[in-house]
């Protein structure tokens, strides 16, 4: 909603950066391969959808340990979401890049 409100008052396009720690979906949306998991069809559709639109931009591989998300989905997060919480600051390394 930001972004959008942003976008009409300004009169330009913010990319929309995504990171994922899947292989599988970072190489099914760059690529264009077939996803081996039938439960990710439906968000692969998605994801390359809107990826060959131009609607999202900067696609990222992160690995596991320095992915933020994982703290809200594992019992034993990495501890990348408190870093970034504690200083404030995007420092992610990512390991494979597609603009």
């Amino acid at each position: 909603m930001l972004r959008h409100d942003l976008e009409r008052l300004y009169d330009c396009h913010f990319p929309r950066p995504i990171l994922t720690n899947s292989k599988q979906l970072f190489a099914v949306v760059t690529r264009g391969s077939h996803p081996t998991n039938r439960r990710l069809l439906t968000d692969v559709a998605a994801a390359r959808e809107v990826y060959n639109r131009r609607q999202i931009s900067n696609v990222g591989l992160v690995m596991r340990e320095n992915d933020i998300a994982d703290s809200l989905t594992k019992v034993k997060p990495s501890g990348a979401l408190e870093l970034h919480v504690a200083t404030g600051v995007d420092r992610i390394p990512v390991d494979q890049r597609v603009i």
